[in-house]
């Protein structure tokens, strides 16, 4: 959500929480989300020469996210909402053992992701920026 700040992600089924610690040492939600499908895999990156994480979700819908937290947009300073910054879809709907998404492997530093499924189909994704740092 903001630069400089350790946040944990957390999927259980189909919700998505970003849990951070307060003062006090507690973790405290800052944001959740449901989902209309269940979360798969879940992995966090952070684009080269940028400095905020994003994260890369797989779900049984076939397709992979790419989300931001943002808390600017929240009205009345309330949680912070996900935001997704790209959607890509690549396969059938449902936990198919030939569809991509149950494991999802980042770069360390950011250049590119792979999608695998349990059974032969490898996607390998190149991330990128753009001018509004997306």
């Amino acid at each position: 959500s903001a630069p400089k700040t350790h946040e944990i992600a957390a999927a259980s089924g189909s919700t998505l929480q970003i849990l951070a610690p307060d003062d006090n040492g507690k973790l405290s939600r800052i944001a959740l989300s449901h989902t209309f499908g269940t979360i798969r895999s879940l992995a966090s990156f952070r684009l080269t020469g940028s400095k905020r994480d994003h994260l890369l979700l797989g779900s049984d819908s076939g397709a992979l996210a790419i989300l931001r937290v943002d808390v600017s947009s929240t009205p009345g300073g309330g949680s912070a909402v996900l935001v997704p910054v790209h959607v890509e879809t690549f396969g059938r709907s449902g936990n198919r053992r030939i569809v991509p998404g149950q494991y999802v492997g980042v770069d360390p530093r950011g250049r590119a992701c792979v999608v695998a499924a349990v059974e032969k189909q490898k996607f390998v994704f190149v991330l990128n920026r753009d001018a509004k740092e997306n």
